[in-house]
């Protein structure tokens, strides 16, 4: 998958620069287009590579301790089965397969009969070359390229999934002190129990941290920088593009700031909610001096859980807010600057 990737994302360099050169205004966006897309879904292809084996493990490990969460502290007439959350969970694999067998369809039928689209390997091939034996080669490599495109997505969907539907609300709510209702049993929200289950999550999510924070600095930074050309090329030149590309243009810069907002927000929210975990430890009161002390003590050795990459970024709840400040001042520096020339 990472080497399908290398080899499109180069293409769609090659394709970029000739547009360029030509000077074929519209071509040269919907390939700018590409090209970013490519390398913001290379980047974490590359690291889901390089750390394979970890990131296999740090996922069974979570599997493996959500299971004996289940089987120690669920009382015994949970059935997950009649879960409304399982039940969506089921039909979003069910959506997910089916997309992917449409997506593989639409492809083919795409290139057969658009094989010459800006944005297909057919563009780069010369007329006269693209005879019917090139067309059965570039049909299957364009296809594999574009699954891989949808499995980063769904490799991106279990990521979000795995942080923010299944750790974050149990940590967040289960852990806490100053809730009324639980799902869980009330011997969770012993010191010992308790202790050990967020020192436990902790260390996964710094196992996590290790193999996925690296994708998180330069995917924001692609994604913002990309954002800002998509609105900069909007507002001046609209008028001298056709309306695909200004639709691709529209399409992607929404789809970009939706995703990433989202991320930020469950970032937020969870860095949020730890937080508060810990401070109804602080403001509970235990049933005995020796529980106050062990807990007090705990407390302040621990930090929130969050999204983060070292201690460079950091997911807050202000995070989100001072994306879009971002993009907003972006864009209108980009509008000031290009309206000088």
């Amino acid at each position: 998958m990472a080497v399908g990737y290398l080899c499109w994302t180069f293409i769609a360099v090659c394709q970029t620069v000739i547009r360029w050169i030509k000077g074929n205004f519209d071509e040269f966006n919907m390939n700018y287009i590409l090209t970013i897309l490519l390398i913001a879904l290379t980047i974490p292809i590359f690291l889901y590579t390089v750390f394979l084996n970890e990131f296999v493990h740090e996922y069974n490990q979570f599997l493996l301790y959500c299971a004996s969460l289940q089987r120690d502290f669920m009382p015994k007439s949970y059935d997950p089965n009649k879960s409304f959350a399982n039940m969506v969970i089921d039909f979003g694999a069910a959506v997910i397969l089916a997309g992917l067998v449409i997506l593989t369809l639409l492809t083919g039928c795409l290139i057969i009969l658009y094989p010459r689209l800006p944005f297909l390997i057919g563009s780069i091939i010369p007329e006269k070359f693209f005879i019917l034996p090139v067309r059965l080669i570039v049909t299957p490599v364009q296809i594999y390229l574009c699954v891989c495109v949808y499995c980063t997505a769904i490799l991106a969907v279990t990521s979000i999934y795995y942080y923010f539907c299944l750790m974050t609300p149990f940590v967040s709510q289960e852990l806490r002190m100053d809730r009324k209702k639980y799902k869980t049993s009330d011997n969770l929200r012993t010191p010992k129990n308790l202790i050990k289950v967020y020192r436990t999550v902790q260390l996964l999510n710094i196992e996590a941290m290790f193999c996925c924070g690296p994708f998180i600095v330069p995917q924001q930074i692609l994604l913002s920088k990309f954002i800002v050309f998509n609105n900069y090329m909007q507002i001046l030149y609209s008028q001298q593009m056709s309306w695909v590309t200004a639709s691709l243009l529209g399409f992607w810069a929404f789809a970009f700031t939706l995703y990433w907002t989202i991320v930020l927000s469950f970032g937020g929210y969870l860095y949020y909610h730890t937080h508060k975990v810990l401070l109804s430890w602080k403001c509970h009161g235990w049933n005995c001096r020796a529980d106050s002390k062990l807990m007090a003590k705990f407390r302040k050795s621990c930090t929130p859980i969050t999204v983060h990459h070292g201690k460079t970024f950091v997911i807050r709840p202000l995070t989100v807010l001072k994306f879009i400040r971002g993009l907003t001042v972006g864009t209108f520096r980009a509008l000031l600057i290009g309206g000088r020339h």
